[in-house]
C-alpha cells in the first residue's frame, strides 16, 4: 500500500479508495454507491444500505439491500475517516449531480465523470497489481481484489477477538454461520500453528503448558468446520492434566460412528479432512480411543 501511495502517480489516486476498503470490509458495489449524506464525519460512521450496479446496456440502477442486517452503519477508523476527507477533496465539481433511483451525491467517479461501479474497482486493483509485479519481482503479492480486502477485514476483526455478533452486523452477513466461519478458520490456523511449534522442537517442558489450548481450539476448530448437516450440534472438549500427562476428550451427538473403523481411519499418511487435526499432533499423541457411548461419539487421546 505504501508503494502505491509514494511511488506510483497513476494507482496512487486509488490509495484511498484501497484504503477504506481495506478499513470497512464493504462490499465493493456498497461502497461505489454510497453518496455524501452516507457519510457522518462527526459521529465517525458510514451509513449501508443500498448499492450501485450498472446492466449490460450501461445503465445505472441502485438496489437496496435485500435483508435487515445489510442495513448497517459502520464505524470509520482514523485512517478510513482520512481516506474518505482525501476522496472527497478530489471530487469533480459537477454542472449537474447524477440522480440515480432517487440517490445523488456519489463521490467515487470515473475517468469520464460517470459513477464508479464494482469494475472499475477491480481494475484498479487488477492494474496496480500488474505494474508492482513488474516492478518487484522478487517480491510477490497474492491475487488482490475488492471482495479480498472484504475478507481481509473480517479475519483481521476475528483475528483481534471481535465479538462475533459485532463483526457479522459490521460485514452485514444475514447468516452468524458465514461470519462464524471465518472465527473457526482463525481459531483451525492459530491451534495447527501451535502445534506444528509442537512437533517441530519446543522444549520437552514447554509442551504440557502449549498443548493443552492448543488442541482443544483445534478440536473445536476441525469439528465445526466439518458439520455437513448444517444443524446444530453439541459439541463438549475437555482438557485434564494427570500427573505428566494430558487427557483432551471430545464428545459430540453427530451421526454415530464405528469406532473400530474410525480408528483404522486416523493415519499420519492420510490426507483427509477428517483425519487432518491428528496428524497435526501425532507426534506428541501416545494412545487414542474411541467410543460410541448412548450414542454420542466419543473421542479421547492422551498426550
Amino acid at each position: 500500500m505504501n508503494l502505491i501511495k509514494k511511488n506510483d502517480k497513476t494507482y496512487s489516486k486509488c490509495y484511498d479508495e484501497f484504503v477504506v476498503l481495506f478499513g470497512t470490509g464493504m462490499r465493493v458495489s456498497e461502497f461505489c454507491g454510497l453518496t455524501v449524506n452516507d457519510l457522518d464525519f462527526e459521529n465517525k460512521r458510514i451509513r449501508v444500505d443500498h448499492q450501485i450496479l450498472r446492466d449490460n446496456k450501461g445503465l445505472y440502477y441502485i438496489e437496496k439491500t435485500k435483508t435487515e442486517s445489510g442495513r448497517r452503519f459502520i464505524p470509520m477508523t482514523n485512517d478510513v475517516l482520512e481516506a474518505l476527507k482525501n476522496i472527497l477533496k478530489k471530487r469533480p465539481r459537477m454542472k449537474k449531480e447524477f440522480l440515480i433511483d432517487g440517490y445523488s451525491g456519489f463521490f467515487l467517479f470515473d475517468k469520464n465523470n460517470s459513477p464508479k461501479v464494482a469494475l472499475h474497482i477491480e481494475n484498479e486493483f487488477r492494474w496496480a497489481l500488474i505494474k508492482y509485479r513488474k516492478l518487484h519481482p522478487d517480491k510477490p503479492l497474492p491475487h488482490i481484489t475488492p471482495h479480498v480486502c472484504r475478507h481481509t477485514f473480517c479475519t483481521n476483526m476475528a483475528g483481534a477477538g471481535m465479538d462475533p455478533k459485532v463483526l457479522q452486523y459490521i460485514m452485514g452477513h444475514s447468516e452468524i454461520e458465514v461470519t462464524m466461519n471465518v472465527y473457526t478458520h482463525m481459531n483451525y490456523e492459530r491451534a495447527s500453528a501451535q502445534m506444528f511449534e509442537l512437533v517441530d522442537g519446543v522444549p520437552e517442558h514447554k509442551k504440557a503448558a502449549y498443548s493443552a489450548i492448543a488442541v482443544e481450539e483445534l478440536c473445536l476448530g476441525i469439528i465445526k468446520d466439518r458439520f455437513e448437516d448444517r444443524k446444530n450440534h453439541r459439541i463438549e472438549v475437555h482438557v485434564v492434566h494427570k500427573g505428566e500427562d494430558i487427557f483432551i476428550s471430545m464428545k459430540d451427538d453427530c451421526r454415530p460412528f464405528n469406532p473400530k473403523k474410525r480408528a483404522e481411519m486416523v493415519n499420519p499418511q492420510d490426507d483427509s479432512p477428517k483425519s487432518i487435526s491428528i496428524r497435526l499432533f501425532m507426534g506428541i499423541v501416545k494412545e487414542t480411543e474411541y467410543q460410541l457411548i448412548l450414542g454420542i461419539n466419543v473421542f479421547t487421546m492422551r498426550l
